[in-house]
């Protein structure tokens, strides 16, 4: 027997090949339908996934923002209370610093009253004493006049009357 020709193997090998390459892209067929099966379905899985993630975050949001309003509404009830509680000893001392103040201009104004009894009355002793004053200077200046007049008698009656004397 004589060797085959490649040809000859060719043409004989070429059939086994043909099936063996419709074998492989079968498989491969095969293999891609499942890994796009595959793929699909997990794609499917992490949409729920994520689907099911973002509620729940969206519900912790909403729970969450619903705690913070209920703290900054707590917070704001004490807020308003302390304020009023601070309004309320405000008033109070207002009250009080107005009954102070009655109290004050009741106490000037009786002050006053004394302070001017007490000027009329060093007025009126000052009056007394300038009239006083006036009365003493006169007297005075009488006795001073009684007093040169004496001085003056006494010496012409020592110039002009010596002898009795």
């Amino acid at each position: 027997m004589s060797e085959p020709t490649n040809q000859e193997l060719r043409d004989l090998l070429q059939p086994l090949f043909n099936q063996l390459d419709r074998k492989i892209d079968e498989r491969f067929n095969t293999l891609d339908k499942k890994v796009d099966t595959q793929l699909n379905t997990l794609d499917k899985r992490i949409d729920e996934r994520f689907t099911i993630l973002d509620k729940k975050i969206d519900e912790r949001f909403s729970t969450l923002d619903k705690k913070v309003d209920e703290q900054f509404n707590t917070l704001d009830k004490k807020i308003d209370t302390q304020f009023n509680a601070l309004d309320k000893k405000v008033e109070a001392l207002d009250k009080k610093i107005e009954v102070q103040s009655a109290e004050l201009k009741g106490e000037i104004k009786a002050l006053e009253q004394k302070v001017m009894g007490e000027i009329k009355r060093l007025d009126e002793r000052l009056v007394s004493l300038d009239k006083r004053i006036a009365n003493e200077e006169l007297i005075s200046r009488n006795a001073f006049g009684a007093i040169i007049a004496g001085v003056v008698i006494a010496l012409v009656k020592y110039l002009f009357f010596p002898n009795q004397l």
